[in-house]
């Protein structure tokens, strides 16, 4: 197990994040950094499940939130992905933190388990990656049990409400480091009506950081700062990339995130989408 963080790509060219679990001893500190990390708090609250419930990851990767959300929500995580690498590293630090979950291979529209198996599921940054999302979302479907809740951040498509990035788009330039492997971001109304025709009500759809630019400045530096034009947002994203590493500059911003999402978040259509949606 290394200690490097974050997202890569492996020399077999697929696409890894990796982030060690929050949860160690369940301390004040630990719960309190798990309520800055506003998209698995958020998930975790709209699914909101019993003690004891069965519930699936959808897309899994390396397992921090299946552990972190057994830990803290006393319930058993089955998590499923295609990739084998990286649910070797989920088995390892399940072990390590002491996760009530086990991992399995799958292929994306094929979960080997029962109809109406589990209570609930989650999706963390999964459904911009599959090319037919209704197929593996009804698969979703039928391994839910009925009135089983689902709650799911994606990515979606870009729109003008990302201002700074849709405008640098238009202009050729993409901030997304993560572009070839999004084979199929949707809309906000495009993803909901897949949802509906998967079976599920959609009861809740938040945007989440339309304002990206103050809230995650280095990817927008990362992408700008060899080239000549765009001098004005190369180096203020400079200027706050470096500010963005002070950590009080990290806690408002995901208080910031909160704030827009509750407001904003209601009305707008920025690049990532929090959902919560029930087996009818």
């Amino acid at each position: 197990m290394g200690s490097k963080f974050g997202w890569g790509v492996l020399e077999n060219g697929e696409e890894m994040w990796y982030s060690e679990p929050i949860f160690k001893k369940m301390s004040l500190f630990e719960r309190i950094k798990w309520f800055l990390t506003v998209k698995k708090y958020m998930v975790e609250k709209m699914l909101d499940p019993s003690p004891s419930s069965v519930i699936l990851d959808y897309g899994c990767g390396t397992g921090s939130y299946a552990i972190d959300l057994s830990k803290k929500r006393n319930v058993f995580i089955i998590g499923v992905d295609i990739f084998e690498n990286q649910l070797k590293i989920a088995r390892e630090l399940s072990k390590m933190y002491n996760g009530n979950c086990k991992f399995f291979r799958i292929d994306r529209y094929n979960i080997p388990f029962e109809d109406n198996y589990f209570d609930g599921f989650v999706s963390l940054d999964v459904l911009g990656h599959i090319v037919d999302l209704e197929k593996a979302l009804n698969e979703i479907n039928r391994v839910l049990k009925p009135g089983g809740i689902g709650a799911i951040f994606s990515e979606s498509a870009l729109t003008k409400w990302n201002l700074i990035k849709y405008y640098l788009a238009k202009n050729g330039v993409v901030i997304d480091k993560h572009f070839k492997f999004h084979v199929n971001l949707k809309r906000k109304h495009e993803l909901k009506k897949i949802l509906e025709n998967s079976g599920f009500k959609v009861e809740r759809i938040y945007s989440l950081k339309t304002l990206l630019f103050f809230t995650d400045p280095s990817g927008y530096y990362e992408a700008l700062k060899n080239r000549n034009d765009f001098k004005l947002i190369k180096y203020f994203s400079y200027f706050l990339s470096n500010i963005e590493k002070i950590p009080i500059y990290k806690m408002l911003s995901s208080i910031y995130t909160y704030f827009e999402l509750f407001t904003l978040g209601r009305i707008s259509e920025s690049q990532g989408l929090l959902i919560k949606v029930k087996k009818i």
